[in-house]
């Protein structure tokens, strides 16, 4: 099974969004993007490609995993 995580992190990079903080106890961190109107939890073992399209439409990135 794929882990989408780095693709994931590597897209919102390239997007403008910037890792600001991990995210407590679980496997998480967030994501803000540059003008810090919007931020986005993203897991550490996304091994769903459902979960890492809803990740990158929240974010309003146009790439997608078929």
């Amino acid at each position: 099974m794929k882990d989408f995580t780095k693709v994931v992190k590597d897209i919102l990079d390239r997007n403008g969004w910037k890792f600001l903080r991990h995210g407590g106890k679980g496997s998480h961190e967030i994501w803000q993007n540059e003008d810090g109107s919007d931020s986005i939890a993203i897991n550490n073992g996304m091994k769903s490609r459902h979960l890492a399209n809803k990740i990158l439409a929240k974010a309003e990135v146009k790439e997608r995993f078929r």
